[in-house]
């Protein structure tokens, strides 16, 4: 994997490894600790708080740099009804100005 990791670095700006899970398959540490940078992607309202503390310590103790995490799957609907209220004038002036 480090042989093509340098082929690829070569020839792009950018490259992007798609992983398991990490608390399903070991490889997304192993990943981790190769790549630059990782994107720790949670999903709204399914994944358990325990198994995204868990992935944290996994990739701390990978040594991976972990930049942030990204939200996915949200559901703006259900989500509204948790957001603070300049939030919702914000979105509705964004809307108006679309």
């Amino acid at each position: 994997m480090r042989d093509v990791r340098s082929i690829l670095r070569r020839k792009y700006d950018y490259v992007i490894i798609d992983s398991p899970p990490i608390v399903v398959a070991p490889d997304a540490c192993a990943l981790s600790k190769l790549a630059d940078t990782t994107i720790l992607l949670v999903r709204w309202a399914d994944t358990p708080g325990d198994v995204l503390r868990h992935s944290l310590r996994m990739l701390r103790r990978s040594g991976g740099h972990l930049t942030g995490t990204v939200l996915t799957m949200l559901d703006e609907a259900k989500q509204a009804k948790y957001a603070y209220g300049y939030y919702g004038a914000y979105g509705a002036a964004a809307d108006k100005s679309a």
